[in-house]
């Protein structure tokens, strides 16, 4: 019963990654202090070297974070 629950839990989530709205840069950007808590300085520098394509938000945050984590040279 447990292993049925579980199973249908990643259903579920695996069909919410396939669902998820996808949107441009500047859409993202323009909205970045209230989706990812940052400055649009800290999204341009993120999404300096990315491609001009569209984006989840998921995506974005995970692009925003592996950014703030590099280590600066």
């Amino acid at each position: 019963m447990a292993q049925e629950k579980d199973t249908s839990k990643q259903t579920a989530s695996k069909q919410a990654e396939k669902t998820e709205q996808k949107f441009t840069v500047q859409t993202l950007r323009e909205n970045c202090v209230k989706l990812f808590g940052c400055t649009s300085s800290t999204f341009d520098g993120a999404f300096f070297e990315k491609e001009d394509k569209e984006y989840t938000i998921s995506e974005a945050k995970e692009i925003i974070k592996n950014w703030l984590g590099k280590e600066v040279k």
